[in-house]
């Protein structure tokens, strides 16, 4: 009697043991009904987010994952390692498929990162709002081993991001060569890059210049406030400051007109600093012809009212728009916010294809603008 009672006690622990193991063959991810926690990952208790399921699946050694139908808002981006199977469109609460899986269970990304990364097998869902940095699989990147199958993929983007001096710097933060460019487009256009840091690893705001395509005459006008500004009374050390926008932003407290109007564009442009107006000089012939491209294609795909638009008081007239313009006119001073003293300001005075000459000018005066920003 004693032994039927221990052998009918270890038949049930194996059964117990082995429904353990079965159920721990696979992750089960609901949007509706999933919740948080270690314990989570059950047919009863499912987990809420797929990022959780994967991270369960990779230090258990689980190797399929079911995701029933829903919405899945990804902040930050999956990654599948390699024989991992992420399958999607199972009825909420059952075993069972729907037919149009992928319409069903729907990863949707932030646009600013990539959704997927897939190093095992994805199937049956749908991928959307994804965007890539590095020019490829903006919403998924399938590695050598991985596999992309019965899968949406839609409203995805990847751009290259390292560009080059001259391209086209876009509204959403991409990038496009001139040539490529035509003039129903014109809307897309911020401005045109200057320099690229040589260093790819560069954080955001430090990875290049841009100046916009228009620029305008303006007061400098400035009444003072209490905190001052850095002064360059050398050429030399002058040249060396970049930080236009910090320039900017105390121009600002000094209730400088100048700064104002730059900032009237939008909150991410700035009165170029001195060394930032030369490098726009160094690159004037590339700037230049990026500038003559624009300029050509929108004036064959645009109306007279949008040219002025987009590049304001330098669409003046009838005669100017039909002509191709340069970038920068000659024999202007583009005031920097590079200050010499608190009665002067450098500037790149009289310029000209040949002639790129620095000189100090009265705060008193009239001075071009060209509005820069970073990325």
């Amino acid at each position: 009697m004693r032994q039927v009672w221990v052998c009918g006690f270890l038949v049930l622990g194996m059964l117990i043991s082995m429904g353990t193991s079965i159920a721990q063959q696979v992750i089960y991810v609901s949007a509706s009904t999933g919740v948080v926690g270690e314990d989570a990952g059950t047919p009863d208790r499912p987990y809420r987010n797929i990022g959780d399921a994967l991270a369960k699946a990779v230090a258990d050694g689980v190797q399929e994952i079911r995701v029933a139908e829903g919405s899945y808002k990804i902040e930050k981006e999956l990654y599948i390692p390699q024989d991992i199977r992420v399958i999607g469109g199972y009825k909420t609460g059952q075993e069972v498929r729907w037919p149009e899986a992928a319409m069903k269970t729907i990863l949707v990304g932030n646009q600013l990162n990539r959704v997927v990364r897939v190093g095992g097998t994805l199937e049956g869902v749908t991928v959307s709002d994804g965007f890539s940095r590095g020019g490829n699989g903006g919403g998924v990147y399938v590695e050598a081993t991985g596999k992309v199958m019965n899968c949406i993929i839609k409203d995805c983007k990847a751009a290259y991001l390292f560009p080059k001096v001259g391209d086209l710097y876009l509204k959403d933060g991409t990038f496009l060569d001139v040539n490529e460019f035509t003039g129903d487009r014109w809307q897309e256009v911020k401005g045109i890059v200057f320099w690229v840091n040589p260093d790819k690893n560069a954080v955001g705001g430090k990875r290049g210049f841009v100046v916009a395509p228009d620029y305008r005459e303006v007061d400098w006008s400035s009444s003072g406030g209490k905190t001052l500004p850095v002064f360059y009374s050398t050429i030399i050390s002058a040249i060396g400051d970049k930080e236009g926008r910090k320039n900017t932003d105390i121009l600002l407290q000094q209730d400088c007109n100048f700064a104002k109007v730059a900032r009237q564009k939008g909150a991410e442009w700035s009165v170029p600093a001195l060394g930032q107006i030369m490098m726009i000089g160094t690159e004037w012939a590339v700037l230049d012809h990026s500038f003559r491209v624009l300029w050509e294609k929108m004036r064959k795909g645009c109306t007279f009212e949008q040219m002025q638009q987009f590049y304001g008081t330098i669409v003046d007239a009838g005669e100017v728009y039909e002509k191709a313009q340069h970038f920068m006119r000659a024999m202007m001073q583009y005031y920097s916010s590079t200050l010499v003293s608190t009665a002067k300001v450098w500037a790149l005075g009289n310029f000209s294809q040949d002639d790129t000459g620095v000189e100090s000018y009265s705060q008193r005066n009239r001075g071009a603008l060209l509005y820069v920003t970073e990325f």
